[in-house]
């Protein structure tokens, strides 16, 4: 089962915040100049959980929080959803781009392009969706040559089970293609070619530097 944090709550409830205000001052406090830390990705996927625009004002105050905090590393928020507000609100207190993108390679392509018009660093933080078409060996070709970073969160099927589609319910069998990760609980590849694809790519753009 998944959670999500701060939760649905403390989202709701200002009179909480003080307590995440608390937390985030510490950390980032702490790690301000780790040069372990690249980057602070603050809120992962505002306004999800049918929160909507109840999750903006707290937004801005995460980014004001760490503001104070003046961290040597850049801030991010994800963009994710098309919401207009939210967005307004990541692209003015972002330092890099952040996003999130499970669609297949044309449309990932063309949410980069209109990405790159705030003429900042761009980075996937959430990609590869098989089912749906987001795939290894059609859109890593893409993040290589639009000069993309992108993380791949999942690696080892495990706890998470991100083998399984979202919404999959308890007891659910394996299905024939997975979701997300690349490797088995025993750590052999889902899909040999799959690592082929990604040891060609990292290495084509090694080469190329």
């Amino acid at each position: 089962g998944w959670t999500p944090s701060p939760g649905y709550d403390m989202v709701r409830d200002p009179n909480t915040w003080p307590r995440l205000e608390s937390y985030v001052k510490d950390i980032i406090s702490t790690f301000r100049d780790d040069r372990r830390v690249w980057v602070w990705d603050l809120y992962n996927e505002p306004a999800n959980g049918d929160l909507g625009d109840i999750s903006l004002p707290l937004v801005e105050k995460v980014f004001g929080w760490t503001r104070k905090i003046n961290p040597t590393q850049p801030l991010t928020v994800g963009t994710w959803n098309g919401n207009p507000d939210l967005n307004n609100i990541i692209f003015s207190h972002s330092d890099i781009i952040t996003f999130h993108n499970y669609n297949q390679a044309d449309a990932l392509r063309n949410a980069i392009t209109d990405l790159k018009k705030h003429g900042r660093p761009i980075i996937n933080t959430e990609w590869l969706n098989r089912p749906t078409g987001s795939l290894v060996e059609t859109c890593l070709p893409v993040f290589a040559t639009e000069n993309v970073g992108c993380m791949h969160w999942g690696l080892v099927n495990g706890r998470t089970q991100t083998h399984l589609a979202w919404g999959a319910k308890p007891g659910s069998p394996a299905p024939a293609r997975w979701q997300h990760d690349l490797f088995h609980a025993d750590h052999s590849p889902y899909a040999p070619g799959e690592i082929a694809r990604f040891k060609e790519t990292i290495s084509g753009k090694m080469l190329a530097k």
